[in-house]
């Protein structure tokens, strides 16, 4: 498959050493609605792709999201996973959310037809968006959780996260990738099916659990997957396929673990390589903010630090105007 795009400057020697390695197999946009396609597939489906129960086990009448309704998919649904199947893959789903914490809210990430307002931990501190231009933040309680030193021009916010399971989140993605797998190929990744659906053995599976993440200044409006398959000639110990989600200005970047391939090689290391972040519509270059990876292996709850912290100049005091706050807010709303 030739993915036709734009390749930041900063990108182009990364991406060649990838594209010697791996090629485009599969691209999923959720951009164009399949709902009624689906739904009538699922009518006379024959059994789910996850836990390979028939239509007289299980029921196919809940719409199931390729990509998670919760990072913006409003149109590429599933049609081979049973309800039952969805029900599981929800906790994932919710462990995914929190570990996103604050960014789908100050990205405008909408769940269905609205921005989804952020509270944290502590319920002390509530974030939600009027409109996608003016974000409140609002401080629900009376503790110095907001701190403004108009000596310094220093603005925290002290924002409590939640707890999420990391190995949870892996599986939120890995979940996305099973889904865009063509037929052809699931008969090689049984494990990875096995593995995703026994939570009392996630311990013992052999599974590369973390997440690279590229963020950009150029955001997508809808988000999207791409698959990337190992060449035929290529002899290097790296996993068969790479997977790729692409949310706002973010790519998210797993191993796609346990094909028969990969297992057959044996047990040594495995070394991946970083995918190119890929432009569409757009030429820009120097867009790439950062790269880093977040290990997701532990099954033990866990929170990240999502505090806002930044300075002012302290010029902008000298024109502060007394407003009626609750007034104003009513007229935005």
């Amino acid at each position: 498959m030739k993915i036709d795009c734009h390749i930041p400057v900063e990108e182009r020697a990364l991406t060649n050493s990838f594209l010697e390695t791996y090629e485009g197999y599969v691209a999923q946009s959720t951009l164009i609605s399949n709902e009624v396609e689906a739904k009538k597939s699922k009518e006379v489906k024959l059994f789910c792709r996850f836990c390979k129960r028939t239509s007289t086990e299980v029921t196919f009448k809940e719409k199931t999201h390729v990509i998670p309704k919760s990072l913006g998919n409003e149109g590429l649904f599933s049609d081979d996973e049973c309800d039952t199947c969805n029900r599981f893959f929800g906790e994932f789903e919710r462990n995914l959310v929190t570990y996103l914490g604050t960014f789908r809210v100050f990205n405008n990430v909408k769940n269905g037809n609205r921005i989804p307002k952020f509270t944290s931990a502590n319920h002390n501190i509530e974030i939600r968006k009027i409109g996608e231009a003016v974000t409140l933040i609002k401080r629900v309680s009376h503790d110095e959780d907001i701190n403004v030193n108009i000596e310094t021009g220093t603005f925290d916010i002290n924002i409590e996260a939640g707890r999420y399971i990391p190995a949870y989140v892996y599986n939120a993605f890995l979940k996305m990738a099973l889904s865009i797998l063509p037929t052809q190929d699931i008969g090689d990744y049984q494990q990875a099916f096995k593995y995703i659906l026994d939570k009392k053995r996630y311990e013992y599976y052999l599974v590369p659990r973390s997440v690279k993440v590229v963020e950009s200044d150029v955001e997508y409006q809808w988000p999207f997957a791409v698959l990337y398959k190992k060449k035929p000639c290529v002899t290097e110990r790296v996993p068969l396929h790479i997977f790729c989600v692409y949310v706002k200005n973010l790519m998210f970047q797993i191993i796609f673990p346990l094909s028969r391939q990969d297992i057959e090689s044996g047990n040594g290391e495995i070394y991946w390589k970083d995918a190119p972040y890929l432009l569409f519509g757009s030429n820009h270059d120097n867009i790439i903010r950062s790269r880093h990876e977040d290990e997701l292996n532990s099954l033990e709850k866990q929170k990240r630090d999502n505090s806002i912290h930044f300075k002012f100049d302290l010029s902008v005091l000298d024109n502060l105007a007394a407003i009626d706050a609750k007034g104003f807010l009513d007229n935005l709303e």
